[in-house]
C-alpha cells in the first residue's frame, strides 16, 4: 500500500499539462482501493476570524526574529486546523530550502487525528507516522510523531531540512523526552539553524511551577473559552456542584503538587460516593445522550461503571489498558449515540474530538486548574448533527480542606458554594454579587471598629482627667497639712521659749509676733507653691489632651504592629526570624535578605535568587560560579529560571523544583546534618569583622553550638547580598526622621501659649498671662 500510494503521489506531482494531469478517476483501480479517499479531498478549509488572526500573529513574530512561540486556544477552537494550515503559509526566513515539518504529540489519538487532518489538507504531500510499529520515511514531507517513539529513532532525521516543529499540548514540552527531541532538531539554543517552533495548548502553564521558557519564548495569541462561548463558537455550559462528602485529609501529594493517585483512589472509590454519582446523573441528567465520566484510576473506573450498570444504565469503560481495536469500536459507538455513559481515567483529558458529549461528570478531585479546564473542555464542542444545545457539567465536590479546584472557583466564587444548572453568566453575576456583599461587610466592620476605637479613646480620656484631678486634690491636702504642722511647730517653740524667759516677757512677745509673721509668710509661700504645682500638672494634662486630639485628626483602624530594634549590625545578621515566612513555603535553606529578595546558596556552585521587580512580579535567576582557570570573571551570565510570577509561593515552588533536579539535596536542604556542625575557622574569621569579641568567646560559642555552619552560612549570605547596605540605609532614614521630629517639636513649642501664676504680689490671687 505504501509503495502504491508513493507512486500515485509521484504521478500527481509530475508537471503534466492541465488537460492530461491524472485525476482520481484516471488512477489505477488498485491504487484507488488502497488509498484513503479523504487523502485526495483537497477542498479549501474556511478559517474562522480568530484562526486567521492566530496564523498572522505567528508569521508576524517570526518575521520580527522570533523562532519559538506558543499559542493558547480553548478546547474546541480548532488548533489542529490552525497548525496544518500554517504548514503551507510558513517559509523559514533564513533557510528557505528547508520544507519539512515535524508534528510532536504524546498520545495515540492525537497522532491519528493530526495525520488525518494533514492528509485531508495536503493530498499531494507525503505524510508518515512515527509511532510504535509505524516507521516514517526520512524523505516524508510531514512527520506526525509520538514522542515516546521518535526519541529512539532520531538518528535518521536531518534537522537542517525542517522548517517547522509543531508541539501539540505544549505544556508537556519541558519533560526530558521532549527536550531530547528538540535538542536534536536544534530548537533549544536559538540560531540561524533553529526551525520555527510553535507550541499549541488550551492551558499554556504547568502545575509544578516549571516555566516553559526553556523551549518557548513568547505567547503570541490567546483565545479563552469564555470568549468563544460568547461568540457562539463553543457550546454553552451549565454547572451543577454536588457535595459527595469524600474526605481527602489523609491523601498525600504527588511530585507535581496534585493529589497522589493511589491515596486519592482509596479515598474516592467508595460505595457511597459512587452511588451519589449515579443518583445525581439519574436526577439531573437522565435525558443527556452522551455523558463522559472522569475517574481517578482503573479500579475507580470499573466501580463507577458497575454502579451505573446495576441501575440498568448502559455504561462502558475506556482506559489506557483497553486494546486499540476495542477502544476504537467503543469510541465510534459512543459518537453514534449507541450508549449513554462512557467512563474513563486520564484518556480523554487532552486532544479528544467527541462533539456529541452533552454531559461531563467530574468525579476526580484535583488541585490543578489546568486539569479541570481540560476536563470541562471535552463537552464544549458544538454538534449540530446531534441536536446538542448545551453541556451539563456536574462537579462531585469533595472535602474542601485540602484546597481543591472546583467549577465555582473558576469564576471567583466560594469553593463550597453549591450551584444548580447555572450558566457562566449566572455564575459571574453570583461572583459579582458575592464580592459586593463582602465589600459592604468589610465597610460595616470598619465602621464598627472605628466606633469602638473612638469610644475607647473617650473612656480613656475621662479616666485620665479623673485621675489627674484626684492627684491635684491629694497634692493640695498634703501641702496644706505640711504647712499647718510647720506653723504649729514654730508656735509651740515660741511658747516654750516665752515661758522659759518669763523675765524677758516683752522680748518674748516681740519674738512671738515675729514668729507669727514668719508663719504667715511660710503659709503664703506654700500656697504659691501649691498654685505653681497645680499649673504645671494642668499644663501636662493639656499637652496630653492636645496630642490625643492631633492623633484623632486622621485616625486609622487599629493595626497591630511588631517592631524589632537592633543595636548593631550583628543583631540584625544573626536574627533568623525574617526567614519564618520562607520556611513555611520551602524545606530548602532559603535566606531572606529583605521582604522582596530571597537567596538560596548552592555551596561553591553558586546561588539562586528570587526577587520582586519594579512591576511587582517575581523573577528567579541562577548564578553559577566559574572555575579560577577560566579567567577573571567570577560568575557566569545569570540564567533566567522563571519570570513574571505573581505570587511568592509559586516562584519558590518553581525554583525548588528546578534546584532539586540540578543540585544535590545535601547542599540545599535546611535539615542537612552539616548545617548543625560547629562553625569553621574561616567562618569565625569572617564574623570577627562585624562583632568584636575575644578569641576565647568565639571558641566558647562554637563549642556550645551557639554558632553552627548553617547559622553562620546564612549570616554570610545576608552580608554578601545586601543586608548590611539595607541596614545602613534604614539607620540613615531613622536619623533623618528623628531630626525632622525634633525640628517639629521646637516649632510647636514656639507657638504654644501657657498659663503661669503671677509673682508680682504674694497676697494677690490675680494671675497674669505670659507668652513663651
Amino acid at each position: 500500500m505504501r509503495r502504491t500510494l508513493r507512486c500515485t503521489r509521484l504521478l500527481s506531482d509530475l508537471p503534466w499539462p492541465s488537460h492530461r494531469r491524472p485525476t482520481v478517476s484516471s488512477l489505477p483501480a488498485l491504487a484507488l482501493s488502497l488509498l484513503p479517499q479523504r487523502a485526495w479531498n483537497s477542498e479549501n478549509i474556511k478559517l474562522r476570524n480568530y484562526q486567521e488572526d492566530c496564523i498572522q500573529a505567528i508569521l508576524t513574530h517570526m518575521n520580527e526574529g522570533g523562532r519559538r512561540m506558543a499559542i493558547s486556544l480553548a478546547t474546541g477552537g480548532g488548533k489542529t486546523i490552525i497548525f496544518t494550515e500554517l504548514i503551507s503559509r510558513l517559509t523559514h526566513p533564513v533557510r528557505p530550502k528547508a520544507e519539512k515539518t515535524l508534528i510532536l504529540v504524546h498520545r495515540r489519538e492525537l497522532v491519528q487525528q493530526a495525520a488525518k487532518q494533514c492528509e485531508k489538507q495536503y493530498p499531494g504531500k507525503v505524510i508518515d507516522i512515527e509511532m510504535a510499529s509505524s516507521h516514517a520515511r526520512k524523505e516524508a514531507d510531514i512527520i506526525v510523531a509520538s514522542v515516546q517513539s521518535i526519541i529512539n529513532r532520531l538518528e535518521k532525521y536531518d534537522a537542517e531540512l525542517y522548517k517547522l516543529v509543531l508541539i501539540d499540548e505544549c505544556h508537556h514540552a519541558v519533560s526530558p523526552s521532549y527536550l531530547k527531541v528538540l535538542r536534536h532538531f536544534q530548537a533549544i539554543e536559538v540560531n540561524d539553524k533553529t526551525p520555527v517552533v510553535v507550541g499549541v495548548s488550551a492551558t499554556v502553564s504547568r502545575f509544578d511551577g516549571l516555566s516553559l521558557g526553556k523551549v518557548l519564548d513568547r505567547l503570541v495569541f490567546h483565545m479563552d473559552s469564555a470568549t468563544m462561548i460568547e461568540n457562539e463558537w463553543l457550546s454553552p455550559p451549565r454547572f451543577t456542584t454536588v457535595s459527595s462528602s469524600v474526605d481527602l485529609t489523609s491523601v498525600g501529594d504527588s511530585a507535581t503538587g496534585d493529589f497522589d493517585i493511589r491515596g486519592l483512589g482509596r479515598a474516592v472509590n467508595t460505595d457511597v460516593a459512587n452511588h451519589v454519582i449515579v443518583k445525581t446523573w439519574m436526577d439531573r441528567a437522565p435525558n443527556r445522550k452522551s455523558t463522559l465520566v472522569f475517574c481517578v484510576d482503573l479500579a475507580h473506573v470499573r466501580s463507577v461503571m458497575d454502579k451505573f450498570r446495576a441501575h440498568g444504565i448502559d455504561a462502558r469503560e475506556v482506559t489506557s489498558r483497553s486494546p486499540t481495536q476495542i477502544r476504537r469500536e467503543c469510541l465510534d459507538e459512543f459518537k453514534a449515540g449507541k450508549f449513554p455513559v462512557m467512563v474513563n481515567c486520564g484518556v480523554f483529558t487532552e486532544g479528544t474530538d467527541i462533539p456529541n458529549i452533552d454531559c461531563v461528570i467530574l468525579a476526580r478531585p484535583t488541585r490543578s486548574k489546568n486539569l479541570i479546564t481540560q476536563m470541562i473542555g471535552r463537552g464544549l464542542r458544538k454538534s449540530k448533527d446531534t441536536g446538542k444545545i448545551d453541556c451539563h457539567v456536574i462537579d462531585m465536590v469533595a472535602n474542601l480542606s485540602r484546597g481543591i479546584v472546583t467549577t465555582p472557583t473558576l469564576f471567583g466564587l466560594d469553593p463550597d458554594m453549591v450551584v444548580n444548572e447555572m450558566t457562566p453568566d449566572q455564575m459571574r453575576a453570583a461572583a459579582a454579587k458575592e464580592a459586593e456583599a463582602r465589600r459592604k461587610a468589610g465597610e460595616e466592620e470598619e465602621k464598627r471598629l472605628r466606633y469602638e476605637q473612638l469610644h475607647a479613646e473617650d473612656e480613656l480620656r475621662r479616666k485620665e482627667e479623673a485621675r489627674l484631678e484626684e492627684e491635684i486634690q491629694k497634692m493640695k491636702e498634703e501641702k496644706r497639712r505640711a504647712a499647718q504642722e510647720k506653723v504649729m511647730r514654730v508656735a509651740e517653740e515660741a511658747r516654750i521659749k516665752a515661758e522659759q524667759e518669763a523675765l524677758e516677757r516683752k522680748q518674748a512677745e516681740i519674738e512671738m509676733e515675729e514668729a507669727k509673721r514668719e508663719g504667715k509668710k511660710l503659709a503664703e509661700a506654700a500656697e504659691r507653691q501649691i498654685a505653681k504645682e497645680e499649673g504645671h500638672l494642668r499644663a501636662i494634662a493639656a499637652e496630653r489632651l492636645k496630642q490625643d486630639a492631633l492623633a484623632r485628626i486622621s485616625p486609622a483602624p487599629p493595626i497591630k504592629l511588631e517592631y524589632t530594634d537592633y543595636e548593631d549590625i550583628w543583631d540584625l545578621l544573626s536574627d533568623s526570624r525574617s526567614n519564618n515566612l520562607i520556611y513555611k513555603m520551602s524545606r530548602l535553606a532559603w535566606v531572606a535578605i529583605h521582604p522582596s529578595k530571597y537567596i538560596l546558596s548552592c555551596g561553591r556552585n553558586g546561588y539562586i535568587k528570587a526577587e520582586m521587580d519594579c512591576d511587582g512580579w517575581y523573577n528567579v535567576e541562577e548564578f553559577r560560579s566559574l572555575p579560577p582557570e577560566v579567567g577573571r570573571a567570577k560568575w557566569a551570565k545569570p540564567k533566567l529560571v522563571m519570570s513574571g510570577v505573581e505570587q511568592l509561593d509559586a516562584a519558590i515552588r518553581g525554583a525548588d523544583t528546578y534546584v532539586l533536579s540540578t543540585y544535590p539535596r545535601i547542599l540545599i536542604e535546611r535539615s542537612s546534618s552539616w548545617r548543625k556542625l560547629p562553625a569553621s575557622d574561616q567562618q569565625l574569621e569572617f564574623l570577627k569583622k562585624f562583632r568584636h569579641r575575644g578569641d576565647k568567646d568565639w571558641e566558647d560559642m562554637r563549642k556550645s553550638q551557639a554558632l553552627t555552619k548553617g547559622m553562620v552560612g546564612d549570616i554570610i549570605t545576608r552580608v554578601k547580598h545586601g543586608t548590611v547596605r539595607h541596614f545602613d540605609e534604614k539607620m540613615k532614614e531613622e536619623k533623618r526622621k528623628e531630626k525632622e521630629k525634633a525640628k517639629e517639636s521646637k516649632r510647636r513649642l514656639r507657638e504654644e501659649v501657657k498659663l503661669q501664676p503671677s509673682t508680682s504680689c504674694a497676697s494677690s490671687s490675680d494671675a497674669a498671662f505670659e507668652y513663651l
